[in-house]
């Protein structure tokens, strides 16, 4: 369990300063840019429950690990590639 406490105190150190650049560079618009960071993050919490609905459809009912694996590799990709355009 400690091995997983000291996981998330790393998964979250990114949080505070892209806060402060976001903050810095914003300028007058910061507020809404705080507002914008905030709701795309709220909006990726629900993509394992949109994945999770998507596979249940996709699957039909059966067990094929093959569907999951290509769902969540081309979600993955797909995020990654949208999150750095």
């Amino acid at each position: 369990m400690i091995w997983l406490a000291i996981e998330y105190l790393v998964a979250e150190c990114w949080f505070g300063p892209v806060v402060a650049v976001l903050q810095s560079n914003a300028g007058s618009k910061g507020g809404t840019a705080q507002g914008m960071f905030t709701l795309a993050g709220a909006l990726g919490n629900f993509a394992p429950a949109g994945l999770g609905l998507l596979y249940g459809t996709l699957n039909e009912g059966t067990d094929d690990s093959q569907v999951l694996s290509s769902l969540l590799g081309y979600a993955v990709c797909l995020g990654y590639f949208t999150s750095a355009i």
